[in-house]
């Protein structure tokens, strides 16, 4: 996994391009009852997925066309690839009225397919399926697969994904360095990567920034914690004025810069520290979601070094990481509403979540899995991979912006808030200087799409 971790979805990066909305999807179907029931009528049923061959998604493809097949013996399962086109891919189905009946989705695109009716509402398959307990399932993840006043439910997560730290414990206990607790403050880690740094002077202490192999300086599941932990935000409560330079949000976004520009533990833009920076151990912490748990399980020799996982560190007011996961939905122009449910649904079953964690990919989305003793039967490392399931209670959710302003994560809000925190990175002004004319920027487009 070499190259920058922009965003949460790196393990979609193929899926993320800037979204061309199409028009004129096909209408929703209505019917019957949800899973659980018969099968008989529909065993011979043939299901489009639309998909990706990426590493993300192999297991839980898998997982669901088995059960499927289980479920409808005589039922065929057509497989579509997507790349680079993915989303412009699923636009210009709609447009033709060629939607497949199932396909992988992700946060970032709940509200554009919502807003162009690309996507079924899955609540009341959910809600009417005696096998299914959406009580169970954590809100904070499955609020990702739902838009602002609309009760419906868009996309069935995969994964418990949230960003927690990644650390070396070799190189903390060799440095001297006391080892990262539960309860410590961004200042805590600070002090630890001083000594750390002064230790190991080809070590960048905190693994965010950099030419390759550290994560992306401008991923919002990195900065907008660092604006809601100083009390910010980046848009005000109804959505409709922008508020990145509010005196919260610039406090945190310096905080945020000063990891480079006062207190040097981060990597500097541009450096290319030759790949992974935690594989390599040029870095020690490691800010990323449960999929890293399994690639650095495969890509870290082992006895290499000591690693584990700890929850996110404090800010002033208090505990925030970003969450992010990709999933799968129901496309509006299924004929099958219910076979297709039937065939979503087993990513987020018992069965199936226990089976995805021993892929150590994933972290269980159901409540009643936490604390479970399968985590007794997984190897280490890590020793405490249920950080995932401890640091989720500190998630929060990318804030949605018109789809003509982009995202936090591509188009012209994404851009602004780019330059900008380079700008500030690199010590060429300050969060002062440079956030108002961010904010005059994206409330202009906010004001032409009110």
């Amino acid at each position: 996994m070499d190259g920058p971790v922009r965003r949460v979805w790196t393990v979609v990066a193929s899926l993320l391009i800037v979204l061309v909305l199409a028009a004129c999807a096909a209408p929703a179907p209505t019917g019957g009852d949800a899973g659980g029931g018969s099968a008989a009528a529909d065993e011979g049923v043939t299901l489009r997925f639309y998909t990706s061959s990426g590493d993300h998604a192999i297991a839980s493809g898998e997982l669901m066309v088995n059960g499927f097949k289980e479920r409808y013996p005589d039922g065929e399962v057509e497989i579509e690839y997507g790349a680079d086109d993915y989303a412009d891919k699923v636009f210009t189905m709609a447009a033709a009225g060629n939607l497949p009946d199932v396909m992988l989705t992700a946060d970032i695109y709940t509200a554009p397919f919502v807003d162009a009716g690309v996507l079924l509402d899955m609540r009341p398959l959910a809600e009417a399926d005696p096998e299914f307990d959406l009580d169970d399932v954590y809100p904070s993840i499955l609020g990702l697969g739902q838009v602002d006043g609309d009760s419906g439910i868009y996309m069935i997560p995969v994964s418990l994904d949230n960003v927690q730290m990644f650390f070396n414990k070799s190189m903390f206990e060799e440095a001297g360095a006391p080892l990262p607790e539960a309860d410590w403050s961004w200042d805590d880690l600070i002090v630890a990567c001083n000594i750390i740094q002064e230790a190991k002077a080809d070590v960048h202490c905190m693994g965010i920034g950099g030419a390759s192999g550290g994560g992306g300086f401008d991923w919002w599941a990195y900065v907008v914690p660092w604006i809601r932990g100083y009390g910010g935000d980046v848009l005000s409560e109804d959505g409709r004025t922008s508020t990145l330079s509010s005196p919260e949000a610039l406090a945190g976004l310096q905080a945020y810069a000063d990891l480079w520009v006062e207190h040097e533990v981060a990597i500097p833009l541009g450096s290319d520290l030759g790949g992974n920076c935690f594989v390599n151990q040029r870095c020690a912490t490691y800010f990323m979601i449960p999929i890293f748990v399994g690639i650095f399980r495969d890509t870290i020799e082992p006895g290499a070094f000591e690693w584990d996982v700890q929850v996110i560190p404090g800010h002033p007011q208090g505990k925030f990481t970003g969450m992010g996961t990709f999933g799968y939905a129901i496309s509006a122009g299924t004929q099958n509403p219910e076979a297709a449910w039937n065939f979503v649904k087993n990513v987020a079953t018992r069965e199936g979540q226990e089976a995805l964690l021993r892929t150590y990919r994933t972290m269980p989305l159901l409540k009643s899995m936490a604390g479970d003793p399968i985590f007794d039967e997984l190897e280490p490392p890590p020793a405490n991979f249920e950080a995932f399931i401890q640091g989720q209670e500190y998630g929060i959710l990318p804030r949605n912006y018109p789809v003509e302003c982009g995202s936090l994560y591509t188009g012209q809000v994404n851009a602004a808030l780019k330059a900008a925190l380079e700008t500030i990175i690199r010590g060429q002004a300050t969060a002062e200087e440079v956030f108002p004319a961010v904010d005059q920027e994206i409330q202009a487009c906010l004001d032409r799409a009110q």
